[in-house]
């Protein structure tokens, strides 16, 4: 259960208060008549003097008080789970996690900006099924196929260059991570969006692409960074340390490959697009998605809340009604009389 007000809801602690008054307002009532009245006349002289009732009375008023304080604040509850049939695809997301990905020709760096790209992208495909491999020398599944939006991402902001322990670029061990992912061919509703600077340290990349054109998938790629190369940075929790290194102690530059990313599309059925406008790419790669021949699948959908406040007000109205004919006297049986007779 939910409120639309829940502020109201601190007026219920005035409750107690008039509960231990109205309690004390019958003792001193009980007081007020004995003083009065000795106890053993109270019975033949004021046989229909009742104690409780009007206690009964004060108590059926602050119970009609709470049901009016939890109708103005408007209860909600009554989820209900309906399912729906839409039009998806499943797209699996390849990006590239190496060391080369911090370079900042992107600002902050083009690893963060492709993560926050890919998050933005998973919440605009409300029906799509999305999945993440990352990789560098080897590759790793982050998200399995899913149309669970927060775990995606929440583990896409897990994503750094320590997702994968070898370094390196291995585009094609993305790809054969990718194909897996996608699990047994399936229809033509099925895309990869592979991020990347293209370096690629190993062979097969293309002959890879190929088998998973085979398989009815499309290749999607987005080339980050620029041809002209920049170098590495190095921070060490959180202070720059200076730019990476080879052997030889000279300062190590990433270039984008761009036509490695190119032929890996054409292979794939796919665009290549330059993404040092991340967003903007990836408007221009599902534009080209939604071509593609949708699975109709079935999701979950949960309608929402509903106000019941109509339950209280109704609880409220049957308390004050029978608290308004409640007789404050006890019933004496016919024929028994008494000394004002």
């Amino acid at each position: 259960m939910s409120f639309e007000r829940p502020e109201l809801l601190y007026l219920l602690w005035t409750v107690p208060a008039l509960l231990i008054a109205a309690w004390f307002s019958r003792i001193r009532h009980k007081r007020l008549i004995h003083a009065w009245v000795e106890s053993s006349l109270l019975t033949h002289n004021l046989p229909r003097l009742s104690f409780f009732k009007p206690f009964l009375s004060r108590l059926m008023m602050i119970l009609a008080y709470v049901g009016a304080v939890l109708t103005a604040a408007g209860p909600r509850w009554g989820n209900q789970e309906k399912k729906e049939a839409v039009q998806a695809h499943d797209i699996i997301v390849a990006l590239d996690v190496s060391k080369s990905m911090l370079a900042e020709d992107l600002k902050p760096n083009r690893l963060e900006r492709a993560k926050l790209s890919l998050k933005n992208l998973i919440r605009r495909r409300k029906h799509d099924r999305f999945g993440i491999v990352v990789f560098a020398g080897s590759a790793a599944v982050q998200l399995p196929l899913t149309t669970d939006k927060a775990a995606a991402d929440l583990l896409t902001d897990k994503i750094s260059t320590e997702s994968v322990a070898t370094g390196g670029t291995h585009i094609s061990a993305a790809l054969e991570r990718s194909l897996l992912a996608f699990g047994e061919p399936g229809p033509a509703n099925r895309a990869l969006i592979l991020i990347s600077d293209g370096e690629d340290h190993e062979p097969g990349a293309l002959e890879k692409a190929r088998e998973l054109a085979q398989n009815n998938i499309r290749i999607f790629t987005i080339g980050i960074g620029n041809s002209e190369g920049v170098p590495i940075p190095i921070y060490v929790n959180g202070q720059f340390k200076g730019y990476k290194t080879d052997a030889d102690g000279r300062t190590v530059v990433t270039r984008l490959n761009e036509d490695l990313l190119r032929q890996l599309a054409d292979i794939g059925g796919g665009i290549y697009v330059h993404g040092n406008d991340l967003s903007h790419a990836l408007d221009q790669i599902t534009a080209e998605i939604d071509r593609l021949a949708a699975e109709e699948i079935q999701m979950n959908r949960f309608q929402d809340k509903s106000n019941r406040f109509y339950y209280f007000a109704g609880f409220t109205v049957f308390l004050l009604l029978t608290e308004f004919f409640l007789p404050l006297t006890k019933h004496i049986k016919k024929g028994k009389t008494t000394l004002f007779d």
